[in-house]
């Protein structure tokens, strides 16, 4: 009998040897789940930062069409109104150019107007010197 009793008790301290091995493989297995647990809270919270993130840079790039919006109309706006006045400057320059005065038209004019006022007066002279009154 001490035979199967030392037989059963090396049975049962092999199979208490395995069962050490198994709760060690348990016993790491349950600090590796510890361990990614922790790591996936850690990346959930890196998620919801950058999908902060990502709203806040939507919003940004909302804004910054929204001046590329206005930016081109203003241009287009700008564009008009500077066609506008070059129209204006173009009417303003001919009309300018009709009213120039032209020196050698005026030296001209002013011949002439000279002349005839000569004429008139030497008229007038010779007029008077002989006689030649009005009834």
């Amino acid at each position: 009998m001490t035979e199967s009793i030392e037989a059963k008790v090396a049975v049962l301290e092999n199979r208490v040897g395995n069962h050490e091995d198994l709760l060690n493989k348990q016993i790491e297995k349950n600090e590796n789940q510890v361990e990614l647990n922790t790591l996936l809270k850690m990346q959930i919270e890196v998620n919801k930062s950058q999908q902060d993130q990502l709203v806040k840079f939507g919003e940004t790039m909302d804004k910054v069409n929204t001046n590329l919006t206005n930016l081109n109309s203003n241009q287009k706006q700008f564009q008009q109104e500077l066609s506008q006045i070059n129209s204006r400057v173009g009417k303003i320059e001919q009309t300018s150019d009709e009213f120039k005065l032209d020196p050698r038209k005026i030296v001209k004019w002013a011949l002439v107007g000279l002349g005839s006022i000569i004429i008139t007066v030497i008229s007038a002279y010779v007029l008077f010197k002989f006689g030649f009154k009005s009834k």
